[in-house]
This record gives C-alpha cells, structure tokens and sequence, in this order.
C-alpha cells in the first residue's frame, strides 16, 4: 500500500554483498523501525556498482534519479532523501542534482545530511564531535610506539576539508594517536607516514573510516598486493593489524544516522540546508 511517505535512504553502495547485508541493509532496517509511518527504499548513487550488481548477479538497485521517478510516478507526497555518505563532497553533489530535478514533484522535500556536516554553532549541532564519539569506542588501547591510522576515501572536492576537522575533533578528545589517510585526496598514506617516523611509531592498526568494508577496504587497506596499504607499510618497517568492518556495521553510527532521518523529517535545521536545495 502507498503510504504517501517515503524516505529514499541513498549510499554509494558496494558489490560485496556480505558488506552491502552487514553495513547497509543494517543501516536500512534501523531507519525502517525507527520511522514505521514512512515507507523506505534505497538507491545507490554509484552507477558502476549498479551496473556491475545487474551484470554479475541480476540484482536491480535504483539510482536516485530513477528511484526519485518512481516516487513521482505513485503519487508520494513528502519524500525524505537521506544520504549514508560521509562527507557532502561529489556523490553528495551528484545527489542534490537528482533532488533538484524533482523538488518540485512533490508537496514537501526534506533533505538529511551526511556524517560529517556542521560543525558546532549558536544555530547547529556538531557533527564531528557526534561521529568523532560513535568511534571512541571503536579504537583499540594504544601506548607508546603504536597508533591507529583511519583509511578515508578522500575527495578532489573541497569537501575533503572536512577529514582534516574530523581529526582535529579526534585530537581534541584526546585520540592523538589516531591518524586520517585518504584513499584519493590529503592526506595520502605516506603523509601519514612522515608523522609516524616523527613520532618513533613501531605498530599500527589500519582501520576504515568508511560506511562499508568493501573493495577499499580488502583490497586497498589489508590486501596483499604490494600496493595495499598494509603492504607499504610492513616495506617502512612497521607491525601491522587490520579492523575490517565498515562503519555501517556500528550501532553508535546506525543510530547517528536515524537521528539525521529524525531531524529532517521534523524540518530541523532546514532554513540552514536550504541553500543546498
């Protein structure tokens, strides 16, 4: 049955399922109990993760454009997007594109926002802080000699800039043993590196800063070619231990993330966002 309300929860999505069942789905479920009243769907704004999920195993996911359609098409009245990205940098923009193409085709819009999105104002929450709290607990104990380095995705966007805030959020309660490299953006890996042989660092825990563990993550981070992050970093001398599981996985983060759902659908924050739409 229609229930002329929808939440259109939007990810970049994977093509590894246990990570897609394990990250997002869980995400999902979490967001469809908390919001019984509204109907939920997902969409991916990867196009390359959907078209591989149709060719290798006939799954069909909607990117936003067609999944926003579809929406129009049954006649839903308030559509509220929340993306599970983790910083508003390309994928974010490409949503907000899709969400301009059809903010007039419906009656009301509410838009979410991703992870890692104001920081602390008189009129705004702190997101850093909220995130940055959500993973604490997360960390495994590091003394003398060891650290964490966090494996972001990065952006050429200047949206990377907010990586930089979230680890200063980290070193400001207290984790100044925990380091953020990025896949594709700054600072790289070996960056990173400089500040460890600064710091007369002996072992390091790789760890994602990412919703899901996926192809990053197993090949990327803890593979085992030469070019995976572990690889470099056992060349430089270092012991290292991995943490594969995304950050989709986690309830602290699950939880952040239906509260972003709880503030769109209640106009929270609106007339701050509206610029965006």
């Amino acid at each position: 049955m229609n229930q002329k309300k929808t939440i259109l929860v939007a990810a970049f999505g994977t093509t590894y399922a246990t990570a897609r069942q394990n990250a997002i789905d869980s995400v999902v479920t979490k967001i469809k109990q908390a919001f019984p009243e509204f109907e939920t769907r997902l969409a991916f704004t990867a196009e390359m993760v959907i078209r591989r999920l149709w060719e290798r195993d006939s799954i069909k996911v909607e990117n936003p454009l067609e999944a926003l359609e579809a929406l129009k098409t049954e006649g839903v009245k308030h559509v509220v997007i929340q993306p599970l990205h983790i910083i508003p940098g390309l994928e974010w923009k490409k949503l907000l594109r899709a969400i301009r193409r059809y903010h007039d085709s419906f009656e009301r819009v509410s838009l979410g926002r991703p992870l890692l999105y104001f920081a602390k104002t008189e009129k705004s929450p702190d997101d850093y802080e909220e995130a940055a709290l959500a993973l604490l607990p997360q960390l495994p104990q590091t003394g003398e000699g060891q650290a964490v380095i966090l494996m972001a995705h990065g952006s050429w966007d200047p949206a990377n800039g907010c990586y930089f805030c979230f680890e200063w959020t980290l070193r400001k309660l207290g984790a100044d043993r925990v380091h953020l490299a990025t896949v594709e953006g700054c600072p790289d890996l070996y960056q990173v590196i400089d500040q460890l042989d600064q710091k007369s660092v002996k072992k390091v825990t790789l760890m994602p800063f990412m919703l899901v563990a996926g192809e990053h993550v197993f090949r990327d981070m803890a593979g085992d070619d030469e070019s995976s992050w572990k690889s470099v970093l056992e060349r430089h001398g270092y012991g290292v231990q991995v943490w594969t599981h995304g950050l989709g996985e986690v309830e602290a983060f699950q939880n952040l993330f239906v509260k972003r759902v709880a503030e769109a659908v209640s106009g929270n924050y609106e007339d701050l966002m509206e610029l965006e739409l």
